[in-house]
């Protein structure tokens, strides 16, 4: 299975310039690939954009549990528990799932006979806010505002990954 998701990724030559689309310009599928496989991404960070840009499971889960390793490290055996394990959970949702589920991004809730503005969302962004983040969390604002420091720096993480690949995708 990893041999033909490789075969996919590698480009079947090393000209990229007369590789371009057919389709009037158009990015192509391969086109992206190509992109993805010369961006030179840690499996971390691949996993990433697969998770927020494909909505892929198994990569988001992979995030995870390489996420969950890594605030092990820095909090220490003792500092990672089910509350801090919710916290990644929590932050990778935020990360990836940026379209409000009430409205489906579309920014307005439509009734039989009525149209109104979204409460939950800002243009169809989905807005996270502490109270958002507690109830996701199954804990009370009180206590989410006391462990506030490692939740925001288990979202700093995320950013740095994202921000990491896209950068790396970019150049």
């Amino acid at each position: 299975m990893k041999t033909e998701l490789l075969a996919k990724l590698m480009p079947s030559s090393l000209d990229l310039s007369t590789y371009g689309s057919k389709n009037h310009n158009a990015i192509t599928t391969e086109d992206i690939l190509i992109k993805l496989s010369y961006s030179k991404l840690t499996e971390n960070e691949y996993n990433f954009i697969l998770a927020k840009f494909l909505n892929d499971d198994s990569c988001r889960s992979s995030v995870y549990k390489s996420l969950v390793e890594e605030v092990r490290k820095e909090f220490g055996k003792e500092g990672v528990n089910r509350l801090v394990c919710r916290f990644v959970e929590v932050a990778i949702m935020e990360c990836i799932l940026i379209r409000c589920p009430f409205c489906n991004g579309t920014g307005f809730n439509i009734f039989k006979t009525t149209i109104s503005k979204c409460p939950h969302c800002n243009d169809g962004e989905f807005i996270y806010d502490d109270n958002v983040r507690a109830n996701l969390i199954g804990i009370t604002l009180k206590k989410f505002k006391k462990e506030s420091n490692k939740y925001n720096r288990v979202l700093e993480l995320l950013n740095e990954i994202e921000i990491n690949a896209l950068s790396k995708i970019d150049s």
